[in-house]
């Protein structure tokens, strides 16, 4: 059974000892071939991860392709074992011959399509895994109550019906993920050599439930510049870039926003919620006081950090990395404070009450508290944002993330867990 509950703590690390850096001069090919495997090319804060990664191993001097997904419809029991699928993968890793294949998202498109193969060919994997899709049958780890699970997946999930699951729809696709869950769990603990994850929230479960698989963290990296801060407007500006999805909190900030007078909200990103939600604005009477700013690139988002007071991620669900790190990462980058949901990786990074503050996942009354404080001390988030700069500045480099990804590979050659030919 997958069941974990029966666990003394089901965050508590089972096998760190297996996962400790391996030493250069014992292991560290000075160049490699590298498959990058992903679901989609383009999309939220995953999608970006691997394309920067790609230009960091290709400009340290590594031969790199990916292995990219589409968003044409796939037949959800494909993802089960798609003989399609597998044949691509197949491709792609006789004509290339990687050394290490690196998957990242696989539980929309590929499902155990390329480890199956990889592990046929005897080349190791290492395995990111961007959020609790691995973990969680929703997705979110969030049980009825609202509150963090801390069961992970098992014949519970069949009959529970959690928070995410509010309609029949959602209600079925939870168990057929639960599934699939079960079905892809021996082969992935049977191929995979290493694990990795943007937050120790999220390793520490990869090492509960696919032990003997170790797991480490791989921090998202930023590019940080000199701070370059533009005049803020006479009002109280929070910024948003996000999904207007449900689980993304949008309608929480509204809601604490039109509590807390002089606040100008500009909201970037584009959803399914969208409509709802400036409808929500204007039943509020906040329509005068928020932007809509549709979707922007990079440089939209880092310009629009720079010009405000504060960042907001009020997300519902427990993320484990992507969007919402990405988010955090930028606001820092341009010297902006943040406040985000405690979920996840939020604790990582954001030290609360120095370069920002965490506000408890859901909770109105915090948000209304934290606006109110921030607002009142505008010259308290600029404090904020300088350390913010500094803290990204000195952690969250590519150079960093380089060196992580390059031991984690040596790691995966030295320690392979894919059958031989």
């Amino acid at each position: 059974s997958l069941l974990i509950s029966d666990m003394e703590s089901p965050l508590k690390p089972r096998n760190t000892a297996k996962c400790q850096p391996v030493c250069k001069d014992a292991f560290s090919p000075p160049r490699m071939r590298i498959l990058l495997v992903n679901d989609y090319p383009t999309g939220g804060g995953a999608e970006e991860h691997v394309a920067g990664l790609h230009s960091l191993l290709a400009n340290a001097g590594h031969q790199v392709e990916r292995l990219d997904g589409n968003r044409s419809k796939i037949n959800y029991f494909g993802r089960l074992g798609n003989p399609l699928l597998t044949t691509k993968s197949a491709k792609a890793m006789d004509r290339f011959r990687p050394d290490v294949v690196h998957i990242h998202k696989h539980n929309l498109f590929w499902g155990t399509s390329p480890f199956k193969v990889a592990a046929a060919r005897g080349i190791p994997i290492v395995c990111t895994e961007h959020d609790f899709g691995a973990i969680c049958p929703e997705g979110w780890m969030v049980d009825d109550t609202g509150s963090t699970c801390e069961l992970g997946f098992g014949p519970h999930c069949w009959s529970r019906r959690c928070m995410r699951s509010d309609r029949l729809s959602l209600d079925l696709y939870r168990r057929f993920n639960l599934a699939r869950l079960r079905i892809q769990h021996r082969t992935l603990c049977e191929t995979t050599s290493l694990f990795m994850a943007p937050s120790r929230f999220l390793v520490q479960w990869l090492e509960s439930v696919y032990a003997p698989v170790p797991a480490r963290t791989m921090p998202s990296s930023i590019l940080v510049g000199d701070l370059q801060r533009q005049n803020p407007s006479e009002s109280f500006v929070v910024f948003l870039a996000s999904r207007l999805e449900r689980e993304k909190g949008v309608d929480l900030l509204l809601r604490a926003a039109s509590r807390v007078p002089g606040i100008e909200l500009r909201v970037a990103g584009s959803g399914s919620q969208e409509q709802t939600l400036r409808s929500l604005s204007v039943e509020l009477g906040m329509s005068d006081r928020v932007t809509w700013l549709g979707r922007l690139d990079q440089e939209g988002v880092r310009r629009e950090c720079r010009m405000a007071h504060l960042v907001a991620q009020p997300s519902v669900w427990v993320e484990g990395g992507g969007d919402a790190t990405l988010s955090i990462l930028e606001a820092m980058a341009e010297g902006c404070a943040v406040a985000s949901s405690r979920f996840g990786d939020a604790p990582d990074i954001i030290e609360d009450g120095v370069n920002g503050w965490l506000v408890e996942r859901g909770n109105l009354q915090h948000w209304i508290r934290i606006l109110e404080a921030a607002s009142a001390s505008p010259a308290r988030c600029l404090e904020m944002g300088v350390a913010g700069h500094a803290k990204v500045a000195a952690e969250r480099s590519p150079a960093r993330l380089l060196e992580r990804v390059l031991d984690a590979y040596s790691f995966a050659l030295a320690n392979n867990r894919s059958k031989t030919p």
